[in-house]
């Protein structure tokens, strides 16, 4: 420690125990510490090395909190973000595609369906309509234009099917009272579905956005073991016939 005096002063002792050494020239007094002063000024360097490092400790605690929320709060939200937008890409590519080419399927309960539920009955029946939105109707119905639409089915085989147990009884006729349900919708519904019974009227039906319907016979026993009814059933529109459900076809 330097201090400027006002006065000359001989060497005395300073109360922590150092000493004073006069320069006469520039009237300059230096103090020059023992080694306990020595001692006393630096155990505090320990103390403050702690508390540095407790600090560092605490900033770096904090820092690593902030990224540990971030990563928490934000990876989901980006994740689902870009699931959605690859889901969206994928969609366009599916529509794109069905949009080509007729997305075929090949067998539908649904005449069957009416018969067990409204007796073939068609009148009060919103076929066009999502049946799944109708509070009576909804959980009895799995197939309607709308939804086949929103599906973007390109073509439908419905399947005209009648239990094992009217063979040889009135399966002929049965079958007869699905088919002209086919036709009496595609008649209802002329801008939404259309009775076609070759590929190249299917693929007409599917470039003017009209559903393209079919049937196909479901058992061979509902031929009754005719073949004059088989073929009487290919001039009705039908196009294919399964040879056999549970019974044995004759």
């Amino acid at each position: 420690t330097c201090l400027q005096l006002s006065s000359p002063e001989l060497m005395r002792k300073l109360p922590n125990g150092g000493t004073l050494h006069h320069h006469m020239k520039d009237r300059t007094i230096v103090s020059t510490p023992t080694k306990d002063s020595d001692k006393a000024s630096t155990a505090t360097e320990p103390e403050r090395s702690n508390t540095s490092c407790r600090k560092w400790l605490v900033t770096c605690g904090i820092f690593l909190l902030g990224c540990a929320l971030i990563t928490a709060i934000g990876l989901p939200i980006a994740l689902e973000l870009r699931s959605s937008h690859l889901l969206e890409a994928r969609l366009q590519v599916v529509r794109r595609i069905l949009a080509e080419t007729p997305l075929i399927d090949g067998h539908n309960d649904f005449l069957w369906n009416l018969r067990k539920n409204r007796g073939l009955h068609l009148d009060g029946f919103p076929f066009d309509e999502d049946l799944s939105q109708n509070t009576t109707l909804g959980p009895l119905w799995q197939t309607d234009l709308s939804r086949l639409h929103q599906g973007n089915i390109g073509a439908q085989f419905w399947s005209a099917y009648v239990p094992c147990e009217a063979q040889f009884l009135d399966a002929v006729q049965l079958t007869l009272e699905q088919i002209d349900v086919v036709r009496r919708l595609s008649t209802k519904y002329p801008t939404r579905m259309r009775l076609v019974t070759s590929s190249e009227e299917l693929k007409q039906a599917h470039k003017d956005g009209v559903l393209a319907s079919l049937f196909g016979i479901e058992g061979g026993h509902s031929i009754g073991a005719s073949m004059a009814v088989l073929r009487s059933f290919h001039l009705l529109g039908a196009r294919y016939m399964t040879l056999t459900h549970k019974c044995s076809t004759p």
